[in-house]
């Protein structure tokens, strides 16, 4: 079974402007909303975007086991995601902004998204779902 890495390397040639977004790019953008990127991306819409280029470096720079530096639950596949997207044709024109990560365990309440540029004048919003916080099982039970 082919995985996102096969398809990282058998269309990461190719700009979006060549083949267009797809299915497989959405769940690339998916996964990549997982990352916490508190304190890099910028939550205005008007600041300047982040290049998942540079975003990658940063995270290569940090200990990708530790909870702050990726995603809740399979922080090794995240990481080499993320490094592998950067370094392909494809995605090195993305860039990041207004990534919001909000967890209120009072309310129970969690809401985190992030916009994706693809540098063609169309950009993606990927929203993360519930984490494995105490605040994401209560939303969870009460959904």
């Amino acid at each position: 079974m082919a995985t996102l890495f096969d398809y990282l390397q058998w269309r990461g040639d190719l700009e979006f402007s060549q083949d267009g977004l797809n299915e497989v790019d959405s769940l690339i953008f998916s996964n990549l909303a997982y990352l916490r990127l508190d304190g890099i991306v910028s939550t205005e819409i008007t600041d300047s975007p982040i290049p998942l280029a540079q975003i990658a470096e940063h995270f290569s720079k940090t200990d990708p086991t530790h909870p702050d530096s990726s995603n809740y639950y399979y922080p090794e596949k995240i990481n080499k995601l993320l490094r592998e997207t950067a370094n392909t044709k494809r995605f090195k024109e993305v860039h990041l902004l207004a990534y919001m990560n909000r967890l209120d365990y009072k309310c129970s309440n969690q809401f985190s998204a992030v916009v994706f540029t693809l540098g063609n004048d169309h950009s993606y919003i990927a929203f993360r779902g519930t984490d494995n916080s105490i605040a994401g099982w209560k939303e969870n039970f009460l959904m």
